[in-house]
């Protein structure tokens, strides 16, 4: 049976513009959502939120991270919870699918480390595996 939470449906940015894939931390502290704001894509990005671990309520982290040239087409978080990598395009410019690292703050926010420049292709399903699984 699926119950609906107190206080949902949640309200997250402009009424209108879907907040679409969602993604949540596999240790149920964040959910992401990517969110498009407007078509030129110039307030597009993702929205933090925290996640009650004891009620599973969601609630905004006050944290949007304003990504206007960049559609996500993967995430995955890796095994520790200290990071997550995308597989992505940057839109309006000569720059091809890209898989990046990002670390994550406490907040859920994301602060990129590096990107790889995939040739050719889009990257549109990522795993992380254990370096020695047990």
């Amino acid at each position: 049976t699926v119950t609906q939470l107190p206080g949902s449906p949640f309200s997250a940015g402009s009424p209108g513009w879907p907040i679409t894939p969602l993604w949540a931390d596999w240790q149920s502290r964040f959910l992401w959502g990517l969110e498009f704001q407007n078509q030129t894509a110039a307030s597009n990005g993702l929205q933090a939120f925290t996640i009650n671990s004891s009620t599973g309520a969601v609630a905004p982290s006050g944290s949007f991270m304003n990504f206007p040239l960049l559609l996500f087409f993967d995430l995955v978080e890796d095994h520790s919870g200290k990071y997550v990598f995308t597989g992505m395009t940057r839109n309006g410019s000569n720059s091809g699918p890209d898989l990046a690292s990002w670390s994550i703050a406490p907040d859920g926010t994301w602060k990129e480390i590096n990107s790889l420049d995939i040739s050719s292709g889009v990257v549109s399903s990522i795993a992380v595996a254990p370096k020695n699984p047990q």
